[in-house]
């Protein structure tokens, strides 16, 4: 969820090197979405334990300050990518390395998003349709 000195590193092992200012960028993403590591994925059996404690009301407001918190998410990528493409880096548009950091934390996010729905689904209606893998795919034999 967040990019950390190990991701970086291991792009950068197959690429260019962040600049100074790119890395400044993805400093400031992480704190934008600090902690939310922890408040995802967000299972049926959350949901089921919030319902059971504090209420549907309750439940529902924290459902949404989920989706609330994956908007938040998505608005910092793409500022990122905004910072990353607006001449941070020494060439115009990201490099490589950077655009791959990109894709890593969309493709993060698009997971947590179906997981997300999925959770809700399950819990208030009892099935979320078909399985669907970590990335969001749906789940076809042979595929």
């Amino acid at each position: 969820m967040t990019i950390t000195a190990d991701l970086i590193a291991a792009y950068e092992d197959a690429g260019p090197r962040l600049t100074p200012t790119e890395r400044a960028s993805v400093d400031r993403y992480n704190h934008t979405i600090d902690g939310y590591a922890d408040c995802f994925p967000l299972t049926t059996e959350d949901i089921a334990s919030h319902l059971g404690e504090f209420g549907l009301p309750a439940t529902l407001g924290m459902i949404d300050s989920h989706f609330r918190m994956l908007g938040t998410w998505r608005e910092a990528i793409d500022t990122l990518y905004v910072d990353l493409r607006t001449g941070v880096s020494p060439e115009p548009g990201p490099h490589a390395t950077s655009i791959e950091l990109i894709t890593f934390e969309g493709h993060t996010l698009t997971s947590m998003v179906t997981l997300t729905r999925e959770a809700v689904c399950k819990a208030f209606v009892g099935t979320a349709g078909p399985e669907t893998a970590d990335d969001g795919r749906v789940v076809v034999a042979g595929m």
